[in-house]
């Protein structure tokens, strides 16, 4: 070995014993007052975390405040609360499943269920129909927004559920379309006008399909034209039996023009044809133009709502058979009672506390999020006396937080506490 490969040599073997010497030294010094080389740098060891900090010109390690196996605060389960009132102690669920009183037939907010419904069903299988006008054509990009609509509809209602129902759709094959042969100007609907109704559409509709859609095998119909800003209708026609070739059909709703295409514009106008649900919002029209709250029962159902897909309230659930008895308290005597309400997106638990104030008229209370502002309790109020179109449920626009207090119609409600799981409340009547 010459002289030059001797010193490489003797360098490696230096640097090799300076390297290692310098890694058994870091490793051994990690621990609360030892030195470190570079500040806020971290090291865990056996579980505990230390940072190099310099302090009068000296840098060594500090032992986290916090460390890696610092226990996580367990969740109160307010369930278990002593102070809620036994079930015993209050009134049966069906005192507090009030009727509607409203003459008109379109609709239902109250029990009994009108018949021909989908209540109770883990299943509906329902015909989404495309028709043609001479004005309006139904275009291969009108069926593909349809079937991206009818899935996230069909997901919606299962979430909405709790799964227990599940919406199956089928669009037949494009001979199969049914194509008008009036003109939608002739129907009178460019453009429609408020409230307008347009049952002929869908009982020519009907008559004019062809034999071989067999309408028995459905529970019941979508029809939907292709989009068009010539006009804009959106019906539900919940608990009629129209007439086909091949059968019945229990109930419809026909979407045109401007709306078509769209989960939550389809997501209301099932609430109709297949629950026989109200509308919420108040109808304007020449006879009455404007009204200083339109939405009285803002954004926190579908029926009430229609620009996205905003739930149901409890009530509304209760009534399409997703709440069960079970899972409702009812008071109506009661002069002070205590109640849990687990969180309104959990499947498992009681999710809606009613009061029967009087024949037709219930205040409702459910645990909801308010994106913005997180949990609280959602208080409203159900009047059937107030017809569809009126607006029969009116909902507080804020939610009631922690320690807040709200009187409506000589009962005081009261938040008493909440975590992410549920919600603990008072409600006691006012002599």
């Amino acid at each position: 070995m010459n002289a030059r490969n001797k010193k490489l040599v003797a360098f490696i073997s230096v640097l090799t014993l300076l390297l290692s010497g310098s890694v058994v030294i870091a490793n051994a010094a990690v621990k609360q007052g030892a030195k470190c080389t570079k500040a806020g740098k971290t090291q865990v060891v056996k579980g505990k975390t230390f940072t190099c900090l310099k302090s009068a010109n000296k840098l060594s390690w500090v032992r986290n405040s916090v460390d890696s196996d610092a226990k996580v605060p367990s969740i109160v389960d307010l369930s278990k609360s002593p102070s809620i009132t036994p079930n015993v102690d209050l009134s049966p669920v069906e005192i507090c499943k009030t009727i509607d009183l409203t003459s008109r037939s379109i609709g239902s907010n109250g029990f009994p269920r009108p018949a021909n419904l989908a209540n109770g069903k883990s299943e509906v299988k329902i015909l989404v129909l495309p028709i043609i006008f001479e004005e309006i054509a139904f275009t291969d990009a009108d069926l593909i927004n349809l079937q991206k609509a009818l899935k996230e509809t069909s997901d919606f209602y299962a979430k909405a559920s709790y799964n227990r129902i599940k919406l199956t759709f089928e669009i037949p094959t494009k001979n199969l379309w049914v194509k008008l042969t009036t003109s939608a100007k002739d129907y009178g609907i460019i453009p429609n006008k408020p409230q307008q109704n347009n049952e002929i559409i869908v009982n020519d509709t009907f008559l004019l399909a062809d034999q071989q859609i067999d309408f028995s095998k459905y529970d019941s119909v979508v029809i939907e034209s292709g989009y068009s800003q010539l006009t804009t209708i959106g019906q539900g026609f919940g608990g009629q039996i129209f007439s086909t070739k091949t059968g019945t059909v229990n109930g419809a709703t026909l979407e045109v023009g401007q709306i078509v295409g769209q989960s939550n514009i389809i997501a209301h106008e099932l609430g109709h044809s297949i629950f026989g649900l109200e509308d919420l919002y108040v109808f304007l029209n020449s006879q009455r133009p404007t009204v200083p709250d339109p939405t009285p029962a803002g954004r926190w159902d579908v029926m009430s709502d229609g620009s996205g897909l905003n739930d149901f309230f409890g009530w509304n659930k209760l009534l399409m058979g997703w709440i069960k008895d079970e899972e409702v308290r009812c008071v109506q005597n009661q002069i002070s009672s205590t109640h849990y309400l687990s969180d309104f997106s959990n499947s498992l638990g009681t999710k809606l506390l009613l009061i029967n104030v009087k024949p037709g008229v219930t205040i409702a209370m459910e645990s909801r999020n308010n994106y913005s502002s997180g949990q609280g309790l959602l208080v409203y109020k159900i009047d059937t006396n107030i017809s569809h179109g009126d607006g029969p449920i009116t909902a507080e626009k804020l939610l009631l937080r922690k320690g807040e207090k709200k009187s409506i119609d000589n009962w005081n409600i009261e938040l008493i506490d909440n975590t992410s799981t549920g919600l603990l409340v008072n409600v006691s009547k006012i002599n």
